[in-house]
């Protein structure tokens, strides 16, 4: 048990040292439609939409996409983050 603590610690860790600098960047590329401009992801009263609704993911109709397990990262991030990148 001491073993598979140490080792969840290590990578924990590492994860942190190699994408750390990452909390401190803006956003890039597909993150305006997909997270900025989707209000569904203000706030969690519309988590069911996420896994039934396509339109859920983006405003934009060629982006659109069923990704549930995505939104609730976004959804936790925007939550934790303020709504801040």
């Amino acid at each position: 048990m001491k073993r598979y603590a140490a080792l969840l610690a290590i990578s924990i860790a590492v994860a942190g040292l190699a994408h750390g600098e990452a909390l401190q960047g803006g956003f890039h590329f597909d993150d305006g439609h997909s997270i900025e401009d989707t209000p569904s992801l203000r706030s969690f009263s519309e988590l069911g939409r996420w896994f039934t609704d396509v339109t859920a993911f983006s405003p934009l109709e060629s982006n659109r996409s069923y990704r549930p397990l995505l939104l609730i990262s976004y959804g936790i991030a925007h939550q934790l983050g303020g709504g801040a990148p």
